[in-house]
């Protein structure tokens, strides 16, 4: 689960909070926190690490790629696959 999590979006948001301060995540369900991240229209990917202060959950910086994998992702907190949604 990804409680207490923070994101730092990269590229390609629609609004950027800039690198200094990291979106907070938007709200919290029984899966664990969610962040909604608006795009520009016609963007296809966003780049995101996801950190709790300076600790990065995973080594790398991440990429979503909108086309490959549509709107909605779920992760799990050290995996870099992503989860489908559950129906």
């Amino acid at each position: 689960m990804l409680n207490k999590r923070l994101l730092d979006i990269l590229v390609c948001p629609a609004t950027d909070p800039g690198w200094t301060t990291p979106r907070k995540a938007d709200g919290m369900d029984r899966f664990g926190v969610y962040f909604r991240v608006p795009l520009f229209p016609g963007a296809t990917e966003f780049g995101y690490i996801l950190h709790r202060g300076d600790t990065k959950d995973l080594p790398t910086d991440q990429v979503f790629n909108v086309t490959q994998h549509g709107y909605e992702a779920w992760l799990l907190q050290s995996t870099p696959q992503y989860l489908l949604p559950l129906p």
